[in-house]
């Protein structure tokens, strides 16, 4: 797999947040490929 490009998708994620009153502080936030992919300045680390 290494050279292919990732599909750009949107993951629907939970986060904390504190300002969410009751007993389960989370929002969904949407993050896409990019956010989590994101290549490094540098060659891998081995």
């Amino acid at each position: 797999m290494e050279g292919r490009r990732l599909p750009d998708v949107v993951f629907k994620t939970r986060v904390r947040d504190e300002s969410v009153p009751g007993p389960n502080p989370y929002r969904w936030q949407d993050r896409t490929t990019a956010d989590f992919f994101r290549q490094a300045s540098g060659p891998p680390s081995n």
